[in-house]
């Protein structure tokens, strides 16, 4: 790295930026690029006033995850819909839990998570409950999984003690089409 004003040029690995953006994400941190009037760029980056804790909300990893990770990255209407697809098992789990913390997340619960989206995980116009279909309850459950292994990767060791617990969980078996006749 160069201070300001700098115009020494040296042959690098290229590596400073990943590295800086990998600390920062496993810090829950941002980090912000912009061109300066002048050329040359601008990189803040800042960091949350309280870490990630082995109690982390769920909201909070959340929302990391999807800024960091599909925000951006995939269209407006696939991040909604992944959006949606998050808020489901978190407000599930909530429920169930008694409170929204991802590190008391077992494999039992997203299975039971899972066959409740098979049985009443659809919610009518008129509000009742219905069946979803198996693929979209395996979409649902592939959601759940991306956020799991990037909560997995990017946070402290000690929030998921065992692991992704989505990995243990068995999606949902689709019928075969049925031949025209």
């Amino acid at each position: 790295m160069h201070g300001q004003g700098t115009r020494v040029r040296t042959d690098g690995l290229g590596l400073g930026l990943s590295i800086v953006r990998a600390v920062t994400l496993a810090h829950r941190g941002r980090i912000a690029v912009a061109a300066r009037t002048g050329g040359g760029l601008g990189i803040t980056i800042d960091f949350p006033q309280n870490p990630v804790t082995k109690d982390a909300r769920s909201q909070d990893i959340d929302s990391s995850y999807l800024d960091l990770a599909v925000r951006g990255v995939r269209s407006a209407e696939v991040s909604t819909k992944i959006s949606r697809h998050l808020e489901r098992p978190c407000a599930w789990l909530a429920a169930g839990l008694g409170h929204p913390r991802v590190s008391a997340v077992t494999a039992r619960e997203i299975t039971a998570w899972r066959d409740h989206l098979a049985a009443a995980g659809w919610r009518r116009k008129d509000g009742g409950a219905a069946a979803m279909a198996p693929a979209a309850v395996n979409n649902h459950l592939a959601h759940a999984s991306a956020l799991f292994s990037w909560i997995n990767a990017h946070a402290p060791a000690a929030l998921l003690p065992g692991g992704d617990p989505t990995k243990r969980v068995e999606p949902l078996r689709l019928t075969a089409p049925r031949s025209a006749r």
